[in-house]
């Protein structure tokens, strides 16, 4: 199973990489708000698939662990259902988004509004579930400081994909780059020393 999981990482961080060349398409017009937000459902998708199977090679036993863990993949899931309802939904239906008839005084796609609503539940987890798991992590694992801030921060990670949609390329480089690095790395850790890393230091 850690070999999933690190294969899920890697490729997560690789998909939230993408966004980096997406930002610089979308500040040129090359690409648009909703062809965006599109392109970041899939790392979105990666990021809870690999966060399950990091917590299937994890298996945390405490209160804490359980919960961060769930309410971490809870984040990834509603925020990737509410990316998708409210862009891939729009696009496939050919309805618009609230920012496509804001200012206008038309209604906008009632799926929009859900889209975002699950997105900001998910963000709001994230916040709340990535420090109460990294907590347990360092109690629980072998993971290094800069795998458990990963964690830590994965609400302020994801709220990056949005912020720097249209950030210039030093901006998108160190914000989006770090985070897609962070689960690259943690992904080649991962296969590299197995579940080891996710298990409690034997006491000497």
């Amino acid at each position: 199973m850690s070999r999933q999981a690190a294969v899920a990482c890697v490729l997560a961080g690789l998909g939230w990489l993408a966004l980096v060349p997406a930002t610089a398409l979308a500040r040129s017009d090359d690409l648009s708000y909703g062809g965006y937000f599109r392109l970041a459902a899939l790392p979105l998708a990666l990021l809870a698939l690999a966060w399950f199977l990091v917590g299937r090679v994890w298996r945390p036993e405490s209160m804490r662990g359980r919960t961060g863990w769930a309410v971490v993949l809870a984040g990834f899931v509603l925020a990737c259902a509410g990316t998708t309802i409210e862009f891939w939904g729009s696009f496939l239906l050919d309805e618009p988004t609230s920012e496509q008839v804001s200012g206008t005084g038309e209604d906008a796609w009632w799926g929009s509004d859900v889209g975002w609503a699950l997105y900001v539940l998910g963000f709001v987890c994230l916040l709340v579930g990535g420090p109460t798991a990294a907590v347990a992590l360092r109690r629980t694992s072998r993971l290094p400081f800069w795998a458990l801030a990963l964690v830590c921060l994965v609400g302020i990670g994801a709220l990056l994909g949005n912020v720097l949609r249209e950030a210039r390329l030093t901006a998108a480089l160190v914000g989006l780059g770090l985070f897609g690095l962070g689960w690259i790395w943690l992904g080649v850790r991962l296969w590299r020393d197995g579940g080891r890393l996710l298990k409690r230091p034997q006491a000497s």
